[in-house]
């Protein structure tokens, strides 16, 4: 419990930390929302010329791809800064 208790307050300071600086929170989601669209545009223009990619279909990759943003993001939000202020 204590463990969920210290996550949640790292979390919490950890997006205190990145809306503290509206600019930057700004320019982060611009380029988040960038890479997002470049793979997914990259995904549609390879599954325009194939139905499957090494035995997976279209929708298989794309949840593959959100699943792979959705770990890289809380990584670089929430461990990344920790690592950082570490080091």
């Amino acid at each position: 419990m204590r463990t969920l208790h210290l996550l949640f307050v790292h979390l919490r300071l950890s997006l205190g930390g990145a809306v503290a600086y509206r600019a930057d929170f700004l320019i982060r989601l611009f380029e988040s929302l960038l890479e997002l669209g470049t793979g997914l545009g990259g995904l549609a223009l390879v599954f325009s010329h194939t139905q499957s990619l090494g035995g997976w279909s279209a929708p298989e990759v794309v949840a593959l791809t959100g699943v792979f943003f959705i770990v890289g993001g809380a990584v670089r939000f929430a461990v990344q800064p920790a690592m950082e202020s570490l080091i």
